[in-house]
């Protein structure tokens, strides 16, 4: 049993996989806090103090789960929301004090490939695209025969294009309808 945390623009989830000897795998229990990290990062790209204590509150909040589970090793990760910050080696050093787990922080190549995996792990399907759109960044992987042709991470998700582009145009509107 292997524990996976994804720390995301949107959601931090909790996964717990049965691993079989013929190297499929099966969840078992998955959980999820909505965080919108994204939501976090100030005009200088910079993760804010509160945008830090969101992802501890929702990464403390599965150690009840975490103690339970039988898990031979558990593994965090961490996308976008952190990846694309300027202090990303500060957030990740506070994650890591406050909580006592390692956060690695995965390249944009890593975090599509992960994707390519978790889509197409187990299932036969031999040749495609698979594309993430998360609300950091989204992912694209082409594959055939079973193997990652490209992996590709763009910097445009769907909260950080609504930060950008849609959330003043909202706020201006409401104003102008008082």
């Amino acid at each position: 049993m292997v524990g996976v945390v994804d720390i995301g623009s949107n959601t931090i989830r909790l996964s717990c996989y049965e691993i079989r000897d013929d190297r499929t795998f099966e969840c078992v229990i998955h959980k999820k806090e909505v965080a919108g990290l994204a939501g976090y990062v100030d005009e200088r790209g910079r993760m804010t103090d509160e945008g830090i204590e969101r992802a501890v509150d929702a990464i403390e909040g599965f150690k009840t789960v975490i103690s339970h589970m039988d898990l031979e090793s558990i593994h965090f990760f961490a996308t976008a929301a952190i990846r694309n910050t300027v202090n990303c080696d500060e957030v990740v050093s506070a994650i890591r004090s406050r909580t006592g787990y390692e956060i690695q922080v995965l390249s944009g190549e890593e975090e599509a490939i992960c994707d390519f995996v978790g889509v197409c792990g187990d299932n036969s399907v031999q040749k495609g695209m698979v594309i993430d759109i998360g609300g950091g960044s989204t992912e694209i992987v082409s594959f055939e025969d079973r193997a990652v042709i490209s992996a590709e991470s763009l910097g445009i998700g769907s909260l950080n294009l609504f930060k950008r582009h849609v959330k003043n145009i909202v706020r201006r509107r409401t104003r102008l309808q008082v």
